[in-house]
């Protein structure tokens, strides 16, 4: 399963401020990859951790 979100604009925004879009979709591509990594390390504690 991916999750994908991103920041677009119309052809003028995309031109104007390009760089903008990228460093916010890298901010969310980022932060996404961190919480997999975290999940995918921490997971097997999660299923031993006993809810009471």
């Amino acid at each position: 399963m991916f999750l994908v979100a991103v920041k677009v604009g119309g052809i003028i925004a995309n031109q104007n401020v390009l760089a903008d879009f990228m460093y916010d979709n890298m901010i969310l591509l980022v932060h996404r990859l961190f919480i997999f990594v975290w999940l995918t390390t921490h997971v097997g504690e999660l299923i031993a951790c006993k809810w009471t």
